[in-house]
């Protein structure tokens, strides 16, 4: 999402994209772009990923606070 509205993301276009919205939780930005791995049927798309960095949902759309919740219970 940002690389197709600003250009490649920087840590600091991150960081204002995140203050804009009211994100609280940290944001991640490929600079290369690459989304292959996590968007696969278009926007919105809320892939999550586990403390080692893998995706472990490639998809939690439509948001569902009750499986993000779990995920986290199980420290995912």
């Amino acid at each position: 999402m940002q690389d197709a509205n600003d250009g490649t993301p920087s840590a600091s276009s991150c960081e204002r994209w995140a203050v804009q919205y009211g994100v609280a939780h940290p944001v991640l930005a490929d600079a290369a772009g690459e989304t292959g791995p996590f968007v696969t049927e278009g926007y919105p798309t809320y892939p999550v990923l586990n403390r080692d960095m893998v995706i472990i949902d490639t998809d939690l759309y439509p948001f569902n606070q009750g499986t993000l919740g779990q995920y986290i219970s199980d420290g995912m």
